[in-house]
């Protein structure tokens, strides 16, 4: 299952430098949940592996149009929703027993993403200033939508 969450990581992040990626798989690796990380992408078919590159490349490029905008923009807010749509998708496939992303486990995974030197460099690696700007905006996104329908959210894939 590790070679294979792998490999689909390589394909999540085909086209950005590959000693960046190669840098990046041997830190998580270094990490304690780095076997956690790989089994999960493991756990993605190559048929949807080959789906999600496609979809977040597209958010990516549209996103990147949107940087300059506050973060409480509607454009911005609309790829948020996305954006959690795309990860909540992902983790009721690679996670058991997942409930949904709900607010308190968005929060979190923001609070660790803004913390961690490898998603902090894979979004700068796209757009300087895009980790800021998507954890700024993900954590309006959580406040001001997904807080008070999280029942309907968390339900969405």
């Amino acid at each position: 299952m590790m070679a294979k969450g792998e490999e689909n990581f390589d394909v999540i992040l085909k086209g950005l430098p590959q000693e960046k990626v190669d840098g990046w798989k041997s830190e998580i690796k270094q990490d304690e949940n780095g076997e956690d990380v790989f089994e999960a992408y493991g756990k993605i078919s190559d048929n949807e592996i080959h789906d999600y590159k496609h979809d977040a490349d597209q958010w990516t490029l549209n996103y990147m149009k949107v940087t300059h905008l506050p973060v409480s923009d509607t454009k911005v807010q609309a790829l948020m929703k996305e954006a959690y749509l795309m990860m909540n998708s992902m983790l009721y496939k690679t996670i058991d027993n997942f409930k949904g992303a709900n607010y308190e486990f968005l929060k979190g995974t923001n609070e660790g993403g803004r913390k961690d030197k490898v998603v902090v460099d894979i979004y700068e690696t796209y757009q300087k200033g895009m980790a800021k700007h998507y954890f700024d905006a993900m954590d309006y996104f959580a406040e001001t939508t997904l807080k008070d329908n999280e029942d309907y959210y968390v339900k969405l894939t």
